[in-house]
């Protein structure tokens, strides 16, 4: 955006908006795999899938280098584990999703201690480990429907709770990795045409 100059109209003032990134470096590996068999009449299917990055490099400029890894919105490990079962016209399937650990300690100077109005406290700069645990069942039909009903977040599980000083909604960490809704239940149905 910009300023309009009083004498002229002309431009005074180009504000760029935009942030142009001198560097950005992701190393990790990754892990698949999957298993499938017969079990009791039916088809067992287990997979698991991972994520491990060892470095996330980013600089606004080319001396700013900083490896944000194993930071919160950059976990060290990611990773979700799948069991599903089905039989005929059935399906039931469980699901795990795991976010590692985090800290953002070594960004602020005085790491988790703190003052504020004059009085010590301690913020809260990182996080354990977080496990979703998920839950469905589907059923199917010859004419092309098929309904699965199932719970997401089955636990419960929140959030984990940090200091405002990072990216948060009422003190809860906001980023991609967490589940922000909470145990919800869930109805799907679709039609096939096939």
């Amino acid at each position: 955006y910009f300023d309009r100059s009083g004498d002229n109209s002309g431009l005074d003032n180009l504000k760029d908006i935009y942030i142009n990134v001198a560097e950005q470096k992701n190393r990790g590996w990754d892990l698949s795999i999957r298993f499938a068999t017969g079990l009791a009449g039916g088809d067992l299917v287990l997979e698991t899938r991972h994520n491990y990055q060892v470095e996330a490099v980013t600089a606004l400029f080319e001396e700013t280098a900083r490896d944000e890894n194993g930071h919160f919105g950059e976990p060290k490990w990611v990773g979700d584990f799948s069991a599903s079962w089905s039989k005929n016209d059935w399906d039931l399937r469980y699901g795990l999703q795991y976010i590692d650990d985090v800290s953002s300690v070594e960004n602020f100077d005085d790491g988790e201690s703190g003052t504020y109005w004059g009085e010590p406290v301690r913020y809260v700069l990182s996080a354990d480990p977080v496990m979703y645990h998920n839950l469905s069942a589907g059923k199917s039909w010859d004419n092309g429907v098929s309904l699965r009903l199932g719970v997401s977040n089955l636990l419960d599980e929140e959030p984990p709770v940090i200091s405002p000083f990072l990216n948060v909604i009422a003190n809860s960490a906001f980023y991609p990795q967490y589940d922000f809704y909470g145990r919800r239940l869930w109805l799907n149905v679709t039609y096939s045409t096939d």
